[in-house]
């Protein structure tokens, strides 16, 4: 009897995990809250298939402001992936293209919001991946009035380190289009 119990939680455990990662399903429990906290950040991770302990890893996190208000913050994923490409390539968590890109955004910034950054073309390839992944993960895109992005470095899944938040996004339009400044705007001649 108690050994269906366990077999039963197992099969479970296993059934939650490799579902979350399902596109409809993780689109649905992006914005479904549960507590103080997204649906998806409830559900236990798959620690087989996480990167070793001190490993340098450096994460780009999302939020997006919805009717004034702003969502949690939620980690990139590749939107390129298939629904089964954490089984089959679980080295790929995140793709090359976007670890270049931030260490570039990174060179060029130094410090936490500094303008070089915020002008250069690496920052602009990130900030399209950031829109990309919201349009892709909400299902109520047409509402979300800007995003914003941080870069952070982890030392891994294992570690009691916290992650130090390295660059943070200026506050971005959605959809492409630029912010207008708050107040009046004077014409240049």
């Amino acid at each position: 009897m108690v050994g269906y119990v366990l077999l039963v939680l197992i099969v479970g455990y296993t059934l939650v995990i490799l579902m979350s990662y399902c596109p409809p399903i993780r689109r649905a429990t992006t914005w479904i809250r549960l507590g103080g906290r997204t649906f998806r950040l409830r559900v236990p991770h798959w620690g087989f298939f996480a990167q070793r302990s001190g490993i340098f890893d450096l994460e780009i996190w999302w939020r997006a402001q919805v009717r004034g208000g702003w969502t949690d913050w939620v980690k990139l994923l590749r939107a390129d992936r298939t629904w089964y490409s954490f089984i089959w390539r679980p080295e790929r968590r995140s793709d090359q293209t976007s670890q270049v890109l931030t260490r570039n955004v990174l060179a060029q910034g130094g410090m936490v919001g500094e303008q070089r950054a915020f002008d250069s073309l690496d920052y602009q390839r990130v900030l399209e991946r950031v829109r990309a992944e919201v349009s892709a993960v909400s299902p109520r895109a047409d509402q979300v009035d800007s995003v914003q992005f941080r870069i952070e470095a982890s030392r891994g899944f294992w570690t009691q380190e916290k992650p130090k938040t390295l660059f943070v996004s200026r506050e971005e339009a959605a959809r492409g289009e630029t912010l207008e400044p708050d107040g009046p705007v004077e014409e240049q001649p």
